[in-house]
This record gives C-alpha cells, sequence and structure tokens, in this order.
C-alpha cells in the first residue's frame, strides 16, 4: 500500500510540473517563508524541481536572535506577510480600538518594515549563513531572489553565483561571482 502511495504522488507530480512546463516561458510565481532556506509555500509548478531533484533555495531568512522579527513575521510566507501589513494598516484606521490594542498592531507594523527594509535586497547575512550550511559541498542548487532564478555552487564552503549578466558577455574571465551580503 505505501508502495502504491509514492506511486500515485509520482504520478501527481508528474501531471502538476507537465501542466506547469508551458508557465516557466514567463516564469513561476514562487512565495517565500523567513524561517530558512529551502522555506517555500508549496504549489504544483514547484513539483518541478522535486522530480528533477534540484534543490530551490533563498537567503531570505529572518535571524533567530532577531525575537522582535521572529515575532513580528513568524511562520509567514511573504504574501502572508504582505496580507498582514494590509490588515494592520487597516487596523489602524479603524476607530472602535483600545489604546493598547492599536500600540501593539502599531508596534507589529513598524517591526515588519523594519525587517523588510534591512532585507530589502531579499538576503540577509544570517540567511547568507543557512544557505551556506544547507548547500553541499559541490553541489549546483536553483538560487531565487528578487523573483530571479541564479544558479549557485558551493566551493570550499564559499557560495558561487553564476555570472549571466548581459554585460558580462564580452568577459571571458568572469563565469562566477562570491555570493556576499554586500550584493
Amino acid at each position: 500500500e505505501a508502495d502504491e502511495l509514492v506511486r500515485k504522488n509520482q504520478e501527481q507530480n508528474v501531471s502538476d510540473a507537465m501542466a506547469a512546463l508551458p508557465a516557466l516561458a514567463t516564469g513561476l510565481d514562487v512565495n517565500v517563508g523567513f524561517r530558512h532556506p529551502l522555506d517555500f509555500e508549496f504549489t504544483p509548478q514547484l513539483a518541478i524541481f522535486d522530480l528533477l531533484d534540484v534543490t530551490l533555495c533563498h537567503a531570505w531568512v529572518i535571524d533567530p536572535d532577531d525575537a522582535q522579527a521572529r515575532a513580528a513575521v513568524g511562520g509567514r510566507s511573504y504574501n502572508q506577510l504582505m496580507e498582514r501589513m494590509i490588515e494592520l494598516i487597516t487596523a489602524a484606521t479603524t476607530s472602535g480600538r483600545s489604546d493598547a490594542s492599536a500600540m501593539d498592531a502599531t508596534t507589529e507594523r513598524l517591526v515588519i518594515e523594519d525587517f523588510l527594509a534591512r532585507s530589502a535586497s531579499q538576503l540577509t547575512p544570517h540567511g547568507l549563513r543557512a544557505a551556506r550550511d544547507r548547500v553541499k559541498e559541490n553541489e549546483l542548487v536553483v538560487f531565487f531572489r528578487n523573483n530571479h532564478f541564479s544558479t549557485v555552487f558551493k566551493k570550499d564552503g564559499a557560495l558561487y553565483l553564476l555570472v549571466t549578466d548581459q554585460g558580462y558577455l564580452n568577459e571571458s574571465d568572469v563565469v562566477w561571482e562570491a555570493l556576499a551580503p554586500a550584493d
């Protein structure tokens, strides 16, 4: 019975991936979570990565030592966080709330805004360290950042991004660049 369940799951993944293939020409909708580098909302389109046994990762991760941001963002995905921001902004303009409740909502909104502003590059120092820890030595992964997919390779403990920018087209000595927090 377990083998049959695995087979049916695999068939569903293949079906989902085949249906998603035409969308690859225009891109995939990816919704990151902020808990760890492999934290993505699962969608049928992401089944493609599973079927091909390709790791998809990002480095937009909250530092566990940042208790305020961790509490405000929680386990939300990016889309859920944007929905929460709309709720908090709407709540701020709604009358009838107690002063304490309004203050809590304002504080939560400010903490989320601060986290998003500090990580506007969609890469955090903690996220980069966590990605380095998750990616195996000599492993190629697909790296998601700023709505773009890139190829990343880990060599000697460092992450390198495959350079695909048109500006480097005629630069034969540029192939990989180190992925660092200042990027």
